[in-house]
C-alpha cells in the first residue's frame, strides 16, 4: 500500500512556503527545475528496507535526474537509526517531464515500503 502524508500537507523548503501539496499531482517548484512528485508516481529500482523502529516514519526525499537520492530530511520526531543512510541507498527510475529527466522532491512514509 502506498500512502502519502495527509493530503493538503503544508509544504516548505528552506523555510519558504510552497503552498499545499495535495499528494496526488505533480507540481513544479517555481524556476528551480524541481518538481513535487507523489511517491506513488515514482518507480523504485533499488530498495533497502528501513528498519529499527516499529513506529511509522516519514521523510522528505530529493531525487536527482539520474534517480539517486541526494537528500533525506526526516519528518518524524524520532527517526529510525540510520534512516538517512538507508534511504540514500535507494534508486529510482529518472522521473521525466516533457521527455527530460528532472529533479524531484517526494515524501516517503514507512507504509510505502
Amino acid at each position: 500500500m502506498q500512502t502519502m502524508l495527509p493530503s493538503m500537507l503544508p509544504f516548505s523548503i528552506k523555510g519558504k512556503s510552497l503552498g499545499r501539496f495535495d499528494g496526488n499531482s505533480v507540481q513544479p517548484l517555481g524556476k528551480s527545475g524541481k518538481y513535487l512528485v507523489p511517491f506513488s508516481k515514482l518507480q523504485i529500482v533499488k530498495k533497502v528496507a528501513v528498519e529499527g523502529t516499529p513506529l511509522q516514519i516519514s521523510a522528505r526525499l530529493e531525487i536527482d535526474e539520474t534517480g539517486h537520492v541526494v537528500k533525506v530530511n526526516p519528518i518524524t520526531s524520532t527517526p529510525a537509526l540510520g534512516l538517512e543512510e538507508t534511504l540514500k541507498q535507494w534508486e529510482f527510475a529518472p522521473y521525466q517531464v516533457d521527455g527530460h529527466p528532472v529533479r524531484v522532491i517526494t515524501q516517503f512514509t514507512s507504509a510505502d515500503q
